[in-house]
């Protein structure tokens, strides 16, 4: 089976899981950037582009979101390990040495604008048989922006 083949049949599980269960929290990343969302008692890792989901409690459910902090220590050590290639250069030609500095130049933009970003929430009520869906978007600054939409219940 595919790597490709075998994540949609896991999407697809979790998809039928969600539907199965009454109340539950979608989260649906559109960010470009892996987030990590805080709801009622659990903390997911969504992707960029991605989808995760879990149970909910009834009633006021709030939903943070912050930029994934695994990720940000894995952008901190490639611009680390390129800095220290930088530092012993062996048999890197100029065009090479080049391209480094513009990459850790980059990496560090991004690495100041991520240390400024701004988390976000949203908040909604989650009724019997119903759930809530927050689409996380996030700004070319790093900022991130949730918006909740609750879905009513199924007898309504």
């Amino acid at each position: 089976m595919t790597p490709l083949k075998r994540t949609f049949l896991l999407v697809a599980a979790v998809v039928l899981v969600v539907a199965a269960c009454d109340e539950h929290v979608e989260i649906e990343n559109k960010a470009t950037i892996p987030i990590r969302a805080m709801v009622d008692h659990d903390t997911l890792l969504v992707e960029p582009n991605g989808y995760r989901a879990t149970i909910a409690s009834l009633g006021s459910v709030t939903v943070a979101v912050v930029v994934d902090a695994d990720w940000v220590a894995e952008v901190t050590k490639a611009r680390n390990a390129m800095v220290a290639k930088l530092g012993d250069p062996g048999e890197i030609t100029p065009t090479e040495i080049k391209d480094l500095v513009r990459q850790i130049k980059a990496l560090q933009e991004q690495l100041d604008q991520l240390a400024k970003a701004r988390g976000a929430s949203c908040s909604g009520t989650v009724v019997q048989d119903g759930g809530m869906t927050v689409e996380v978007t996030g700004g070319a600054n790093g900022n991130l922006t949730a918006v909740c939409t609750v879905h009513a219940s199924k007898s309504n």
